[in-house]
């Protein structure tokens, strides 16, 4: 508490200075009246002690306010600085424990550019070209029948043990049926197996099978099921693909012709620009149709790039057995598909512009074809126009409604006359007519 005696020394010395103390120009008569004012009030203070204790407790109670907000403060603080002592050592266990459980290779910070990152990238072992290993020798090796057998039998002998006992005949043609056909045979065709003692019972037996239509149709499935093959489009509406069925047998077909593989992938990623009238290989572009597609989609600009990334990552994961799809938003620390790799895969397929008609004849089929069309024409000319004339507001009122749905930079890409469009701004345009209906 301060002392009373005190208290009235500081109001005389405030009182006895306060003509001294500047307070500007005083140019006016309002300051002057504010200073009158306040050494009036230091004078009612001076002349009554209840004022004066009222002024004491005021004191005390600010002082023990600001005691306790101080206190609170270098509380908040304290816990502050404790807080981020703790973030700080936590951000630090979390660098030794990626550390550990990702230890970066040697070198990789040189793999994301310039000619040493290529190198790496020429590197990698998954891309290596195959290389015709020495075939092993392996002492006590009474099981082997053939090279592949002599490194099955070096691996077990390293792991310390021994192959198993061989299948009997019963078990060699379900096995055979289940690889090749996906089927098991049935009791006639164990029977007819077991009886046939001839040295190429089972070089016979293959051979029926791998001619087995039921051959290509068991293995069609694995490459379907690779890419992603469906008879609907997926997303929302996931709307039926009726002739999406010519890809699935142009797949089965290769396999029981036994296609060299080399054609089989050039012909899905580049059918349409290969040499000959075949409409199969028209057909087996239909890789490139079976991404996802929403009917309803007005992005078409972000739409059309989901689509193009999707049919990217599919390639790189049948044809290259890579994923490729990280690699699309940045380097990855440990593949070596850059996001150049990827954007340059991409390109390829950029000026993709998909088909809806059905390759069914060869070009002279479709010459035929076209002639009788044109007779079809000229005899029904008068109905047609009459027709047309009925429909022509509606397809005008529709196609309008239609473009309106798409933002103003793609109903642009729709507008503009055929000839004169980008691939990309037909790429637009067919979004926009997929939606007319």
């Amino acid at each position: 508490m301060v002392e009373k005696s005190s208290v009235f020394i500081v109001l005389a010395l405030l009182f006895a200075i306060s003509p001294l103390i500047p307070v500007g120009n005083r140019a006016n008569a309002e300051e002057d009246a504010d200073l009158t004012t306040l050494i009036e009030n230091l004078r009612t203070l001076k002349s009554d002690p209840n004022h004066l204790q009222q002024v004491e407790d005021r004191i005390s109670e600010k002082e023990a306010q600001v005691q306790s907000e101080i206190e609170s403060l270098e509380k908040s603080i304290r816990e502050l600085q404790d807080s981020i002592a703790e973030s700080e050592s936590r951000q630090e266990e979390l660098a030794r424990l990626l550390e550990t459980l990702q230890p970066k290779p040697d070198g990789l910070a040189k793999a994301h550019g310039g000619v040493e990152g290529e190198a790496l990238a020429e590197e990698w072992w998954a891309i290596q070209p195959l290389e015709r290993p020495e075939i092993p020798t392996v002492q006590n090796d009474r099981w082997s029948r053939n090279p592949i057998d002599r490194f099955v039998f070096r691996r077990l002998a390293d792991k310390g043990l021994t192959p198993a006992p061989e299948a009997d005949r019963v078990q060699l043609v379900r096995r055979l049926f289940f690889d090749l056909v996906g089927m098991p045979p049935t009791p006639r065709e164990i029977d007819d197996f077991l009886n046939d003692s001839s040295p190429e019972a089972w070089e016979h037996l293959v051979d029926r099978l791998l001619d087995d239509p039921r051959y290509g149709e068991h293995w069609a499935r694995f490459w379907l099921d690779l890419v992603r093959y469906a008879e609907s489009d997926g997303w929302n509406k996931d709307s039926y693909r009726p002739n999406i069925w010519r890809y699935r047998d142009y797949v089965v077909d290769s396999f029981n012709r036994d296609k060299p593989y080399p054609q089989f992938v050039r012909e899905q990623l580049a059918g349409d620009e290969m040499p000959g009238d075949d409409p199969e290989k028209i057909i087996a572009t239909g890789f490139l149709r079976l991404g996802i597609y929403e009917y309803n989609q007005r992005d078409a600009r972000n739409h059309w790039n989901d689509i193009m990334n999707e049919m990217t990552d599919v390639t790189g994961d049948v044809f290259l057995g890579v994923s490729m799809s990280c690699s699309r938003c940045h380097n990855h620390k440990f593949d070596p598909i850059t996001q150049k790799d990827y954007f340059g895969l991409r390109a390829f397929f950029e000026p993709v512009i998909w088909r809806d008609d059905v390759p069914g004849v060869t070009e002279a089929g479709h010459e035929t074809w076209r002639k009788q069309q044109e007779r079809w024409d000229d005899a029904t000319t008068s109905i047609r126009e009459e027709i047309d004339a009925l429909c022509q507001p509606y397809y005008d009122r529709k196609w309008k409604e239609t473009v309106d749905k798409f933002p103003l930079d793609i109903q642009a890409c729709f507008n503009k006359p055929v000839e004169e469009r980008t691939s990309w701004e037909h790429q637009m345009a067919y979004l926009i007519e997929r939606q007319f209906y």
